[in-house]
C-alpha cells in the first residue's frame, strides 16, 4: 500500500476517534460492507499506517499531578525543538507553596528519571505551586518553560486534570576555533604571530580533538575535523573537571598544503599553548561555556636562493661567468627579523663555483 484513498483516510480517521469501533460499526461510518472494511483494517495495519490501539488515561485520577522533563536546551532557544535530544537523570525538584523556591514550603521531592522525567502524585488541585529545580553542576542554567536564566517554574492554579511539560531547559558548552596559514597577509610583523590576522587562509579537513575528564567525572574524547575556512567547533560538552581540557591538532592532509609548525593560542576559557606543539592544555571550560579563539597556526613555506660571488668589475651586479667568479662553500644562515646575530632558524652552503676560476695576484 502506497497511497490512501478517500476510504483508508475515513477509516483512521474514525478510529482515532474511537479505537474500539466494531468492524460493523466503523463499516458503516465509513460506508463500506463489513468484509472490504475488514480487509482494508489489515492492510493498514500491515503497512504500517496504523502503529497500535492505546487508551486515553485520565492523568489525574491515577494520581499523576505534575509531569515534566528537565533536558538538554542544544539549540540555546529557550524552547524544547528537534536538536533538544539530551535528557538529563537525577536532577532534584521541588514542589514548593510559597512566595518562591526558598522561603516557601517542599511539598515533595523527587529526582529526575533516566529519560530526565520527574513527577508529583497526589497533588491537591487548585491551588498554587512552584516548581523548583536544584541546578545540575556541569551544566550552565538555561530556562524554565522559556523563561531564560530561572530554575522555577509557577503554577498558578493547579487545573483538576493536572499540569504537564513543565519543562527545564540547562545549557551544554562548547569549544571552538581556526586553524589557518599564520604567514601574515604581506605584513612581515603579521606573520607567526599567533593571531589570526584578517586575510589569512584557513586550512580545510584538519582533524581536532578535545579529551579530559568532565566535572561529574566522566571521560571526554570528542573529535571534528575543520570546515572549508579552516574553523572548528564541538558542541555538548560538560564543564571540566580541574585538571582542564586538551586540544589537539592532528595531521594536516597533504592535500592541504605543506606546512611546518607554527603557534598555538589559547582562547576564551584559557589554556597552555606552549608545552606541547600543537596542544592547548588545562583549558578551564566552564559549565555552558560557549568558549571561542583555540588557533593552531601553521606556516607556510617557500625556497630563498641566490648567488656568492666575485664581484670582478665592481659593478654590484652578478655578471654571466667567467666575468664574474662564483664563490662555493660559503656558510648562510636564515634568521628572523633584522638582526643577523640572531639564532638561524636554518642553514645552507653556496654549491660549488660556476664558471671559470678566478686568479690574480
Amino acid at each position: 500500500m502506497e497511497t490512501l484513498d478517500k476510504f483508508d483516510i475515513a477509516i483512521l480517521s474514525e478510529l482515532q476517534a474511537d479505537a474500539r469501533l466494531t468492524n460493523a460499526e466503523l463499516a458503516q461510518r465509513v460506508g463500506l460492507s463489513a468484509a472490504p472494511c475488514w480487509r482494508r483494517v489489515r492492510a493498514l495495519e500491515e503497512a504500517g499506517f496504523i502503529k497500535g490501539y492505546r487508551a486515553e488515561i485520565d492523568r489525574h485520577k491515577i494520581g499523576l499531578g505534575v509531569l515534566a522533563f528537565v533536558r538538554l536546551d542544544a539549540d540555546r532557544n529557550n524552547a524544547l525543538g528537534g536538536d533538544d535530544t539530551g535528557r538529563i537523570a537525577g536532577v532534584t525538584v521541588r514542589l514548593v507553596q510559597g512566595a518562591d523556591c526558598t522561603s516557601g514550603t517542599t511539598l515533595q521531592t523527587t529526582t529526575t528519571g533516566a529519560d530526565g522525567s520527574y513527577r508529583f502524585d497526589n497533588v491537591v488541585a487548585g491551588a498554587a505551586y512552584l516548581l523548583c529545580e536544584t541546578q545540575p553542576a556541569a551544566y550552565g542554567n538555561g530556562n524554565a518553560n522559556g523563561t531564560a536564566g530561572s530554575n522555577s517554574i509557577s503554577i498558578p492554579v493547579l487545573a483538576a486534570g493536572g499540569s504537564a511539560n513543565n519543562l527545564f531547559g540547562e545549557l551544554a558548552a562548547s569549544l571552538a576555533g581556526t586553524v589557518y596559514q599564520d604567514n601574515g597577509t604581506g605584513v612581515a610583523a603579521q606573520a607567526d604571530n599567533g593571531v589570526k590576522d584578517a586575510g589569512e587562509v584557513g586550512i580545510a579537513n584538519v582533524p581536532i580533538t578535545v579529551t579530559g575528564t568532565d566535572l561529574l567525572g566522566n571521560p571526554v574524547s570528542r573529535s571534528t575535523t575543520t570546515d572549508a575556512s579552516g574553523n572548528w567547533r564541538i558542541d555538548g560538552l560538560l564543564a571540566a573537571d580541574a585538571s582542564g581540557y586538551t586540544v589537539a591538532e592532528g595531521t594536516i592532509p597533504p592535500a592541504s598544503g605543506s606546512f611546518i609548525d607554527g603557534r598555538e593560542t589559547a582562547g576564551t576559557a584559557g589554556g597552555n599553548a606552549t608545552a606541547v606543539n600543537d596542544r592547548i592544555s588545562t583549558v578551564a571550560l566552564a559549565a555552558g561555556q560557549q568558549a571561542t579563539g583555540y588557533l593552531f597556526g601553521e606556516l607556510g613555506i617557500a625556497p630563498i636562493s641566490g648567488t656568492v660571488y666575485i664581484d670582478l668589475n665592481q659593478n654590484a651586479a652578478l655578471d654571466p661567468a667567467p666575468t664574474d667568479g662564483r664563490i662555493p662553500g660559503v656558510t648562510l644562515n636564515l634568521v628572523r627579523g633584522t638582526d643577523c646575530s640572531a639564532t638561524p632558524v636554518a642553514t645552507s652552503a653556496s654549491s660549488r663555483r660556476l664558471g671559470t676560476p678566478v686568479s690574480g695576484s
